[in-house]
């Protein structure tokens, strides 16, 4: 018996590169900054902050994969400086350089589920889209 994935109104469809992988219920993201502090020689009170680079850290939540895509979700650790585009609600976001730090998996009988996964990213973009 073979089960197919329902495209939820509240749903992202997910593709890494070009290829689509699967839909996505929800997902988080954190934005970081480096942020290094000036200070004259001798002084302990910095003069002025200087922004850094700036980090996404993105967690997936409920990534249901399509049947054949991904096989063994635990093989997306082999993938580096990947996109990993989310596309839904009206809107598309892109994420570049992007490298999984873990992947929790849930294994029922016909189902492919990452419960969750997390991952960092070096870029991101983000316009507004009707395409799913």
């Amino acid at each position: 018996m073979s089960y197919e994935a329902i495209a939820l109104p509240g749903a992202y469809t997910v593709r890494l590169g070009s290829i689509r992988i699967g839909m996505l219920q929800s997902f988080r993201e954190q934005t970081n900054c480096k942020i290094a502090a000036v200070r004259a020689i001798g002084e302990n009170k910095a003069s002025h902050l200087i922004p850094g680079a700036l980090t996404y850290k993105v967690k997936l939540n409920r990534l249901l994969l399509d049947t054949g895509t991904v096989d063994n979700p635990f093989l997306l650790h082999d993938l580096h400086a990947f996109q990993l585009s989310l596309i839904g609600c009206g809107r598309t976001v892109v994420y570049s350089g992007c490298e999984f730090t873990s992947i929790t998996r849930r294994c029922e009988v016909g189902g492919n589920v990452v419960e969750e996964a997390e991952l960092i990213a070096a870029g991101r973009t983000e316009s507004t889209s009707t395409i799913s």
